[in-house]
């Protein structure tokens, strides 16, 4: 079941304005980790890949944004944990140090996103979640 957000309504005006604050956020260095997992993705792969990456990120030269990555993959590990699959539309999930404070956010988007992807930059990825919306059709 597909559930079609009205461009009226009040979850979809929730959901913009996440997405445009999420947009905005910037990090110190390379420390703010966007994750999507597809409706049919297996989030054990995921909790695999982000252990991994923690292990990774010890090799981080800079001592701060080390600690800023590992504590934003606790973060999600720990949200992560006792959840078996994603929503019926997936789920994007930011993490990262925002004024020097590990702050998480869950989107559930209105459509079926089917990517899944783990990135960690000085940005959130948002660009898949800003196509979702624009208008699907257009009358003209």
């Amino acid at each position: 079941m597909v559930i079609v957000m009205d461009k009226k309504s009040k979850e979809y005006y929730k959901f913009k304005k996440q997405v445009k604050h999420l947009k905005t956020v910037r990090g110190q260095g390379t420390e703010l980790i966007s994750i999507y997992l597809a409706p049919d993705y297996q989030v054990t792969e995921m909790t695999n890949r982000l252990r991994d990456e923690y292990g990774q990120a010890s090799n981080i030269k800079s001592k701060q944004t080390r600690k800023n990555v590992q504590s934003a993959i606790d973060r999600i590990l720990h949200m992560l944990k006792g959840v078996n699959k994603p929503p019926e539309n997936g789920v994007a999930i930011f993490c990262g140090s925002i004024n020097d404070k590990i702050e998480l956010f869950t989107v559930i988007p209105p459509e079926p996103v089917n990517m899944t992807t783990y990135r960690c930059d000085s940005t959130f990825l948002v660009d898949p979640l800003e196509d979702l919306l624009e208008p699907s059709q257009v009358y003209g």
